[in-house]
């Protein structure tokens, strides 16, 4: 056990002084100091979106005393969470709302979240639909694989790449989840059907609404039309949902060539990335 030296007994002493006798008998010094955190924050409506992420326009948050009072305050980013502007800017204050009230806004609130999940998947889409996040190792000149004492690419590698080459970093709850498929290509998930093709198809459909090949291309036997033609977003979407659950481990990569990941996003929403492990010169 080490020993207190007089410096220390002398702040210990000082520290029990300065804690009132009640505070000394009743309360631990632990929740002592969690009370001193709390009375630095301040609770504040936001007028505007917060640096940051802190907060968005009209969320009641709490912020640092000292960041409030010299910065977002004079910046004109957040008013104080008084009664007076709560009614000035006909926000509810949620320490007075009923039950009934309460119910309303967490419902409202979560169809709003649900519809910013999906805004914000289609707008990750949109933006990755084009992109390719590129990872380098080190193979044998005669092979196309990595050697096993070397290390592959798991799904932390492309997501540190993510961040590194496309400046996306992901969320603690959004996950990446990569499979062990080779690509061929990725303009076979882009290019769509040409309608010659849709039109020679539609030659050969019955009334019971299957297509038959004919007799000289096969058995002749009957095929639903999701057999013999399926667009590039249903097989993208198909791959997607073939790599199962998120909580299933990542493979380790060893071959060069095309790969999908997933990013499993807040709403259960998800978005393909495109990855290729290429030989490092």
């Amino acid at each position: 056990m080490s020993c207190l030296n007089s410096s220390s007994l002398s702040a210990l002493a000082r520290r029990q002084i300065q804690r009132p006798q009640y505070l000394q008998e009743t309360i631990p010094c632990s929740l002592v100091t969690k009370i001193q955190n709390r009375s630095r924050y301040v609770r504040v409506i936001a007028v505007q979106d917060l640096p940051h992420g802190k907060g968005y326009k009209g969320d009641i948050v709490f912020v640092k005393a000292g960041y409030a009072r010299n910065y977002l305050y004079p910046q004109k980013y957040i008013v104080y969470a008084t009664q007076f502007n709560f009614l000035k800017f006909g926000i509810k204050d949620p320490r007075r709302e009923t039950a009934q009230e309460k119910r309303t806004r967490l419902a409202a609130e979560l169809e709003n979240r649900e519809d910013q999940d999906r805004k914000a998947a289609d707008l990750l889409r949109k933006y990755l639909s084009n992109k390719v996040v590129k990872l380098y190792r080190i193979t044998p000149d005669d092979s196309m694989e990595v050697p096993l004492d070397k290390h592959g690419v798991d799904a932390e590698n492309v997501k540190e790449k993510l961040s590194k080459q496309l400046k996306i970093d992901l969320e603690p709850h959004e996950v990446l989840c990569i499979r062990d498929v080779l690509v061929d290509s990725f303009e076979d998930f882009e290019n769509p059907i040409d309608d010659d093709d849709d039109n020679n198809n539609d030659d050969n459909n019955n009334e019971d609404g299957v297509v038959r090949k004919d007799d000289d291309e096969g058995d002749g036997k009957p095929k639903s039309k999701e057999e013999v033609k399926e667009t590039p977003e249903e097989k993208l979407d198909r791959i997607m949902r073939e790599m199962g659950d998120k909580d299933i481990p990542s493979p380790m990569i060893r071959r060069l060539g095309n790969y999908y990941a997933r990013i499993w996003l807040s709403g259960d929403y998800l978005v393909p990335l495109k990855f290729t492990l290429f030989k490092k010169p």
